[in-house]
């Protein structure tokens, strides 16, 4: 089961396998795909284009599948359509939503594992003997229906979520409706620009949302021996307003908005980790040219959020934002990546919900109907 990845997943790393091997040999830049990864665009206040980011650079197991689109020279109006409006190549309108393999060996292998567990337990508790069979049958039994119940009732959430994406069209940013709404583009700098931090020695540049840690290898002496392992010392979050673009239109998102318990906020992995000693950074962070997913409700923007970061009346994505919901069985998303990176890690119906529905009524139905 857990040697299986979800069809999907392995679709992407394989596309993403092909990019890394593009990319050797190439120089990283705004933009492009390069063997050290890609570069940020760093900007100063009002969109101000400064220059490509030294650090950190995007790495391709979070970059676009199919190459970057391009950036703007220029952010004198952010919320503008790009040329002719068209949406971005990877947006879900252009390429579908993707849809998993109905079965897998985790199917198979989840249904063999409980139905194996279950004849078990059940023959060590009717196999005359001494009093240790029957204990162990019981407990075996035990477990597995509270296994049972948490897969189960994990499941139901995990399907009500992914219905939930697959049934919600994502909507151009262009013509976004008041509401529920799921939205995908490439992010951009706000008049906020890209606020550079110092970490470890290194500025972090070109990034709008960002959290980093700082770990030091530390010794201990045990009755085993002596311990050693890296422990977190620190760790700090930040970011600032920043546009999402999908080629039709751009709308503000404020970071500070999502700072709620029921949302999944994803940075991606490691973009950049270095050492010193005994000392070790790592940082994660969102910058400009990266694909942003957003699951939530888009609701007008405040009179007190435009003035303090500004708006265009001219154009109605200005005036709107996207802000967490709980309408969802997992809470809102904003994550780094397409709808297929959000989707990557989902199964299909059948084996989110059905697979352990069939385990958890043949567990319920063995351990009550059992006579001893």
């Amino acid at each position: 089961m857990y040697s299986t990845p979800p069809s999907l997943l392995s679709d992407l790393r394989k596309i993403r396998k092909k990019n890394r091997t593009a990319a050797s040999g190439v120089p990283s830049a705004i933009g492009v795909l390069g063997s050290e990864g890609r570069q940020f665009q760093h900007c100063g206040p009002n969109g101000e284009v400064i220059g490509p980011a030294k650090h950190p650079l995007r790495q391709v197991s979070d970059d676009w599948l199919f190459g970057c689109p391009p950036l703007p020279t220029s952010y004198s109006n952010v919320y503008a359509q790009d040329g002719d409006g068209a949406l971005i190549p990877e947006h879900p309108q252009r390429i579908g939503t993707p849809r998993p393999a109905v079965v897998t060996p985790y199917s198979l292998g989840a249904i063999i594992f409980a139905a194996s567990f279950i004849w078990l337990s059940s023959d060590l508790r009717a196999r005359d003997g001494n009093e240790i069979h029957t204990l162990i049958g019981w407990s075996m039994t035990f477990i597995l229906t509270i296994v049972n119940i948490l897969w189960f009732f994990n499941a139901y959430r995990q399907a009500k979520f992914s219905r939930t994406i697959n049934d919600l069209p994502t909507s151009p940013i262009r013509s976004v409706a008041v509401g529920q709404a799921e939205v995908v583009g490439q992010v951009r700098p706000s008049n906020a620009g890209t606020p550079s931090f110092r970490v470890g020695g290194r500025d972090m540049e070109g990034t709008v949302v960002w959290s980093w840690s700082y770990y030091r290898y530390v010794c201990h002496d045990t009755d085993d021996g002596t311990e050693c392992s890296w422990e977190l010392q620190e760790t700090q979050n930040g970011g600032v307003p920043f546009i999402l673009h999908d080629g039709t239109g751009g709308m503000i998102i404020d970071p500070s908005s999502w700072q709620t318990e029921k949302k999944i906020s994803n940075l991606g992995g490691v973009i950049e980790q270095w050492e010193k000693g005994n000392r070790k950074w790592t940082v994660s962070a969102i910058g400009v040219g990266d694909p942003i997913y957003i699951l939530g409700d888009c609701v007008p923007r405040s009179r007190e959020h435009l003035e303090a970061w500004g708006g265009d009346e001219t154009e109605a994505s200005a005036l709107i934002t996207m802000v967490p919901s709980s309408e969802t069985g997992e809470g809102s998303v904003l994550s780094i990546g397409t709808e297929m990176d959000v989707l990557a890690r989902r199964r299909s119906t059948f084996e989110i919900l059905i697979v352990p529905l069939i385990v958890f009524v043949f567990g319920i139905f063995m351990f009550l109907d059992y006579t001893p």
